[in-house]
Parts: C-alpha cells; structure tokens; sequence
C-alpha cells in the first residue's frame, strides 16, 4: 500500500498508540477475570495495588479503563490527522499525557506507593512508573503534530 506522507503516523505515534492498546487490552483480561501477572487474585492484588484490596476491583472498572486507554489512543491517532477533530484530539492527548506523568512521577515520590508492598514496589519501580512517564511524555510530544502540515 502506497501511503502519502501526510497519511502515515510519526513511529512514536505508532508505538504510544501500540502500547496504548496493549495495556488496555491487559485491563480488558483483568475485567474476564484473568490473574496474570499473579497466579490468583491475591497475588495480582499484590502485583498491581500498592496496599492489596480485599476485593479486586469490578469487571466495569477494568473495562473503564480499557475504554478510557482506547480512546486516548484514537485521540492521539486523530490528532495527527487535519480536520474538525484535531484540536479536541490535542487536548485529549494533552490531558491524558498530564494525567500519565503526574501517575509516573508520584510513583516515585508518594509515600503510599514507594512504602508500599515489596512485589508492587519492584514492579511500580522498574515498569509501572517509568511506562507512565514515556507515555505521559509521547502524548505530551503529540500536542501539536500537524503543525505546518498541508490540508487535504
């Protein structure tokens, strides 16, 4: 397929959108009612919650957050694109990016996430934090992508 220049997405685009839509989709296995990275849902609660829940949270409440990661996607996807939408898809992008770092960055300064349980320090450290300030900074990056670009 020959694609223009103004069609095809920026790799860092591509790459936010993908990983975008790989977490959601592990919000959406949650919300099925899978365990992984755990082997049963006390050790997911340990996994993914600084101070585990007695009662992990509803299948709406995953499928809340998978709907809300698709959606920041298809905004940062549109945001690329020239049009109506752009603006609002700017500051989709904006807000979500905003949201993600100040997520990242408390990750590692909050005391209830750095004094938190020894499995989710280790993972909140080494990927849940850091994931959340490269994501936060894609969108961030994504604010004003058709800046010069030529309308169809």
């Amino acid at each position: 397929m020959n694609q223009t220049r103004e069609t095809r997405l920026p790799l860092l685009t591509t790459l936010t959108g993908a990983t975008l839509l790989g977490v959601a989709g592990l919000h959406a296995y949650w919300g099925r009612g899978g365990v992984w990275p755990g082997h049963d849902t006390v050790s997911l609660g340990r996994k993914v919650f600084p101070n585990p829940p007695r009662h992990l949270p509803s299948p709406a409440a995953c499928f809340a957050v998978t709907g809300a990661l698709t959606f920041t996607t298809v905004a940062l996807v549109t945001a690329h694109r020239p049009g109506p939408w752009q603006p609002l898809s700017q500051r989709i992008c904006q807000l979500a990016g905003a949201t993600l770092l100040a997520r990242g960055g408390l990750g590692f300064t909050l005391p209830a996430l750095t004094q938190a349980n020894p499995e989710f320090r280790r993972l909140n450290t080494a990927i849940y934090s850091p994931l959340c300030l490269a994501l936060g900074s894609a969108l961030l990056a994504s604010r004003n992508p058709c800046r010069g670009a030529s309308p169809r």
